[in-house]
């Protein structure tokens, strides 16, 4: 990913791709505990976004249906989560949030899905499709050339790094028998 957004948050970009969760998803030992958790805390992020988002990027609905398919695990509420939310009330910080969210749902997302279906883990990913995946790409692309974002993108990539955080200090990150 390039544009002037992607360079300003380059180093947390960083740091979040190799936070031990990521690494967990990436290597396809997450637990389904961690996983639920994960999705629970961007289903909550993406309640506050989605309604100032077009409806090709749209991914709350998404969300809600991949932790209706974890149950009986249920994600458990994430408090940087519910506090980034708050903080949701102008256009940085939503379309910066945005920028993240959907960007890492539609690229990331999309490498973990692959790295879970390689190794045979069936943990529910429907939220890295999109229905009009040309219309969410040129969303994401847009947002990336507007430098005026990056300090709301710069808090929402510290805020689900805390997300990440949470969930490794809760000892859900131990690496998992693939199947």
């Amino acid at each position: 990913m390039t544009g002037p957004l992607w360079q300003a948050t380059r180093d947390l970009h960083h740091n979040a791709e190799t936070h031990p969760l990521a690494r967990a998803m990436i290597d396809a030992t997450i637990t389904r505990q961690a996983w639920a958790d994960w999705l629970h805390a961007h289903w909550t992020i993406q309640l506050a976004l989605d309604p100032h988002l077009p409806l090709a990027v749209r991914r709350a609905d998404a969300l809600a249906l991949d932790l209706l398919d974890l149950l009986p695990i249920e994600g458990r509420a994430s408090p940087a989560a519910a506090e980034f939310t708050a903080t949701l009330t102008d256009p940085v910080a939503i379309f910066g949030a945005a920028y993240l969210t959907i960007g890492a749902h539609r690229r990331g997302g999309r490498v973990i899905d692959k790295a879970l279906r390689k190794a045979g883990r069936d943990l529910p990913s429907r939220h890295t499709a999109f229905d009009d995946g040309p219309a969410a790409e040129a969303f994401v692309r847009q947002l990336r050339e507007r430098p005026e974002l990056a300090p709301g993108a710069r808090r929402a990539f510290a805020a689900l790094t805390d997300v990440m955080d949470e969930i490794a200090a809760r000892g859900d990150v131990q690496v998992e028998a693939r199947s």
